[in-house]
């Protein structure tokens, strides 16, 4: 969560009443859904307990359930003190080597939980050659990416689908998230990714989810951009090739 980038990017350098509101506006965003995820994940361990105060075998799974969401609210945490103590607003970039196609199904692997208990199946459609190696702020892509997944999931209709997709084409990476739900009106497409917009109150939290997208995928040089229509929506996250480089033997 970069709080300070995007705080002395859009107000004033000196912090202000504004732009603390926007720190923990931002800060709250980033960390409740962590919290909410192990708060579901402990009710769910609850149900499996037995009447001799012991439990079953199936709350085996939330245990590590547990344990994936608190090492990523961590790394969400490190990542926004990393920039708060930026000198001067300008957002330092931690790229690092990684393997794109096991990151990319670690990402969706932890919505799997949630994929059975809200009754939505999440489709993978992923195309990323084996032995791909990218270089990025891992970090951030998997912000944007679990964003708009937890997204899609908030809106999405029981016994519906998700549609997690990434591809690598050429000198592009791009990815898709795909929803059936209610469409989303035209105005609110025009606003979508500003700070504090929100589709229906109630359903999400303070709006700055998808404003986190934009900000982001606009840091890591892409374009992100969203579709609505006929119940269906897509957003599409694209990166160019200065943010994916591969081995030799791929090129």
């Amino acid at each position: 969560m970069e709080a300070c980038y995007i705080s002395q990017k859009t107000k004033r350098k000196s912090l202000s009443r504004s732009s603390a509101k926007d720190f923990i506006g931002l800060l709250g965003h980033e960390l409740k859904g962590q919290l909410a995820g192990i708060v579901q994940a402990l009710d769910s361990i609850h149900a499996h307990k037995l009447p001799d105060a012991t439990f079953s075998k199936e709350a085996a799974i939330y245990f590590d359930y547990i344990k994936m969401i608190t090492l990523n609210a961590t790394a969400v945490y490190e990542n926004m003190i990393s920039s708060s103590v930026a000198g001067d607003g300008s957002l330092k970039i931690s790229e690092e080597e990684m393997l794109v196609e096991p990151f990319i199904q670690s990402c969706i692997d932890s919505f799997s939980i949630l994929s059975n208990l809200q009754n939505v199946r999440i489709e993978r459609d992923v195309f990323v050659r084996p032995g791909t190696k990218g270089t990025i702020d891992f970090v951030k892509l998997r912000q944007i990416f679990s964003n708009l997944l937890l997204n899609a999931f908030k809106y999405a209709q029981p016994e519906s689908y998700i549609i997690a997709r990434a591809h690598v084409y050429g000198e592009k990476i791009i990815l898709k998230v795909v929803s059936r739900g209610e469409t989303i009106p035209k105005a609110k497409l025009q606003t979508i990714f500003e700070p504090y917009q929100t589709l229906e109150k109630g359903k999400s939290g303070v709006g700055l989810g998808l404003y986190l997208c934009e900000q982001y995928t606009d840091l890591l040089g892409g374009n992100i951009e969203v579709r609505s229509k006929r119940r269906v929506t897509v957003f599409s996250v694209i990166l160019s090739f200065s943010s994916i480089k591969f081995d030799n033997h791929d090129k």
